[in-house]
């Protein structure tokens, strides 16, 4: 019997739930009973948290805001050389001032379009957006360049 009441006390003593004491040196993140304790925030963490936001949701949403101006100029361009290219664009100039190529308005309006929305899908798709990216912008140079060498030929 003996044997058994020590056993049951050093089980009870095993089993008991110990409080912790909170120590002079410990961080309040340390600190259970703090823990559920939320500070009050000041203006700058105020003016910080948001601002974390705002960017988070820039960052997140950055193929987006990358392609809205793109797909905007591309759409501009793309109007704007259909009313004012002829009927028949000539490309590959040679240098006596003829072209070696016709192709009708639509093709110069629609191709150089398509590159443009082909570079966008590709950089939604990639991981990285930034060099898809660039190479959309550069493909807004095509419609001027079609424009300004059928305006001006030679």
């Amino acid at each position: 019997m003996l044997k058994l009441d020590k056993f049951s006390e050093k089980w009870k003593t095993i089993t008991e739930k110990k409080t912790v004491k909170p120590r002079k040196n410990d961080r309040p993140a340390d600190n259970i009973e703090q823990q559920d304790e939320k500070k009050p925030l000041s203006v700058y963490g105020k003016i910080k948290r948001v601002l974390g936001i705002i960017i988070m949701c820039v960052y997140r949403l950055r193929k987006v805001v990358l392609a809205v101006p793109v797909a905007y100029y591309a759409l501009k361009l793309a109007r704007y050389n259909m009313e004012n290219l002829p009927e028949h664009v000539g490309i590959n100039l040679q240098s006596n001032g003829v072209f070696t190529t016709l192709i009708s308005r639509n093709t110069a309006v629609t191709v150089p379009l398509a590159v443009t929305a082909v570079c966008l899908v590709l950089m939604f798709c990639s991981r990285k957006a930034l060099p898809t990216w660039a190479i959309s912008v550069f493909s807004l140079v095509i419609p001027v360049v079609l424009l300004l060498s059928n305006i001006y030929p030679a």
